[in-house]
């Protein structure tokens, strides 16, 4: 198939661009002027985000795999950027399905479903109310993605991410900033330590979306998650022994602060009914994280 990817140099796009091109596709990457390195065997065409639809013309593909967006620790959630990643990918959708694209696989967020779950997140089941900019972006940029994909007679998938992590992953990220702190022998003070997420390792993530792009989930919304929790104590503890330091070390504030997201886990039967797994588990990420620190 012809495959744009945008996001390609990303966290979960540097994983997912050679497993496309493993797979036989014929891939474009779409990318910003002046971006990190992306793979040299593939057709490249680099733009600033609000050139990008002017940068790809008049070309047609078979399947756009969209996850280009602010990711920033500490600054996605609130960023006025939520809002231009929005209009340009509807901007980008609408001249793709008016050159003919067939599929469009957008990226969405665990956080647009409601705050305060009790019970795992099923897709088209669960509600959604998304309370910051970046999930309220996500979530009008599906709603347009929708109209559109109906408008063009064309297919839409709409992949809601939980939690990733894995080698490579910014340093101000969960895990990443425990064993920084963990392998010098410094105090991790954890905020939530009761709070439950779920943590899918990037290489989980990438065949997931290979799956999606490929055809064999169920079009609409799908998430991409493991379907299993673990709190935020537990991968302290984790990390705590991947480097060898005393578990005393991992601390807690007196009064936690409200986390919207406190149990926060995938219901995955739509992406399973696929046959596709997440392989990778939780204490070897912690380590291939930790031998990248290294």
């Amino acid at each position: 198939m012809k495959i744009l990817l945008t996001g390609a140099s990303g966290f979960i796009g540097r994983e997912l661009a050679p497993l496309l091109m493993a797979a036989g596709h014929e891939l474009t990457i779409l990318a910003r002027e002046g971006g990190r390195e992306v793979p040299s065997d593939v057709e490249r065409l680099a733009a600033p985000v609000g050139e990008w639809v002017s940068a790809v013309g008049s070309r047609s593909y078979d399947v756009c795999i969209h996850l280009a967006w602010i990711a920033t620790p500490g600054v996605y959630l609130h960023s006025e950027e939520n809002e231009i990643f929005a209009d340009v990918t509807l901007a980008l959708a609408e001249v793709l399905f008016r050159n003919g694209l067939r599929y469009f696989v957008g990226t969405g967020t665990c956080i647009e479903y409601s705050p305060d779950q009790s019970e795992i997140c099923v897709e088209d089941v669960t509600p959604t109310e998304p309370i910051h900019p970046y999930s309220l972006a996500k979530d009008r940029t599906r709603r347009g993605l929708e109209q559109l994909s109906v408008d063009a007679e064309a297919e839409f998938t709409w992949a809601r991410v939980f939690y990733p992590y894995g080698p490579g992953e910014h340093p101000a990220r969960t895990i990443s900033s425990f064993l920084r702190e963990l392998r010098s022998h410094r105090t991790v003070t954890l905020r939530n330590p009761g709070s439950v997420k779920d943590f899918i390792h990037v290489r989980d993530v990438a065949t997931a979306f290979l799956k999606v792009a490929e055809g064999s989930a169920p079009r609409g919304v799908v998430n991409i998650g493991t379907g299993r929790g673990i709190s935020i104590r537990e991968i302290a503890l984790r990390a705590a022994a991947a480097t060898g330091a005393d578990a005393s070390l991992i601390t807690a504030v007196g009064d936690p602060p409200y986390d919207p997201y406190g149990w926060h886990v995938a219901d995955i039967r739509k992406l399973s009914a696929t046959g596709w797994r997440p392989e990778i588990d939780i204490d070897t990420g912690i380590r291939q994280i930790l031998e990248v620190l290294r």
